[in-house]
């Protein structure tokens, strides 16, 4: 996806890895959701926007999972500020899952989303 770690890769490799991704998101039979990380201290951002974007044109669904909220003040702020910003999204699970790797908190959380989607 746009911006996720492609940082030096050529634009050619680049378009071609976006291609690639957006033909299995418009094609995928078995994906029931798409768990989209954003930085709890960087909000969403216009790369994050992109992809929220391409899930919503292929109608997939997708959750936002909040890392390093070890780090966020006011983590239930935090949530108001991305479910409002989301809203209107088409596509988007409405329930933000707050994660921090280091605290091991919302890990649990994850894998339950995650397990009650298999069948």
């Amino acid at each position: 996806m746009p911006g996720y770690g492609f940082a030096k890769a050529s634009k050619d490799k680049i378009r071609k890895w976006n291609n690639l991704s957006k033909y299995y998101l418009k094609n995928r039979q078995n994906l029931r959701r798409v768990f989209l990380l954003i930085d709890s201290r960087r909000n969403i951002k216009p790369v994050d926007e992109e992809v929220m974007n391409v899930m919503d044109e292929f109608a997939v669904s997708y959750q936002i999972v909040l890392t390093k909220i070890d780090k966020t003040k006011d983590v239930d702020n935090q949530i108001k500020i991305v479910l409002n910003k989301v809203k209107k999204r088409r596509a988007i699970y409405p329930n933000v899952i707050a994660t921090s790797s280091k605290e091991k908190l919302g890990i649990e959380d994850v894998k339950s989303q995650i397990a009650s989607l298999i069948e």
